[in-house]
């Protein structure tokens, strides 16, 4: 009531004022409960989204069970590289071709089931007919080493030589997965 009487005893052009103010006040209010509702309902999508993925691997456990299994029968274990294994057959082969390349420190990364090493391959001033002997030999190595990225520009001093730099890959089974 108090309110109510200090309204009546202001003149006509504070009412419309404080009107005005009160309802701005509860624009504001409304447009902010709305980005928060906003914000909630993408999250609530979001996790919503998010466990109908989950329940698709779920559902499917078994067949990816089983598919590793097949996966891993056919890997033999024997022939997976460690990081030193890789750096020594690596630079075995460039040798075996004849190409000119600096072996860089294997990187390694671990990815469940399985670690990948790579190695960097720079060479300098090779023929066409040394990187293609190379890379067939990493071909010849498939499934256990794959050419992940291979970057070739011919040599500024020679045009007849190429500048290459290639990341040769492999991968090795942790120890849980055999």
């Amino acid at each position: 009531m108090m309110a109510r009487r200090l309204f009546e005893l202001r003149n006509p052009r504070e009412r419309i004022l404080l009107t005005a103010f009160l309802w701005l006040l509860l624009l504001l209010w409304l447009v902010f409960q709305g980005r928060v509702w906003r914000g909630a309902s993408y999250q609530f999508s979001a996790a919503r989204a998010e466990l109908r993925s989950q329940q698709v691997y779920l559902d499917e456990a078994a067949e990816i069970e089983a598919r590793l299994l097949a996966a891993q029968g056919m890997i033999d274990h024997s022939r997976t590289y460690t990081a030193i294994q890789l750096s020594s057959v690596v630079d075995n082969m460039a040798r075996d071709a004849g190409l000119p390349a600096d072996i860089r420190s294997p990187e390694r990364r671990e990815e469940g089931i399985f670690n990948t090493y790579s190695v960097r391959v720079d060479a300098r001033r090779a023929t066409l007919e040394q990187l293609m002997l190379f890379t067939q030999a990493v071909r010849s190595q498939a499934p256990y080493l794959s050419i992940r990225s291979m970057e070739i520009r011919s040599n500024a001093r020679d045009p007849n030589q190429l500048d290459s730099v290639i990341v040769v890959e492999t991968f090795e089974l942790t120890e849980s997965t055999f």
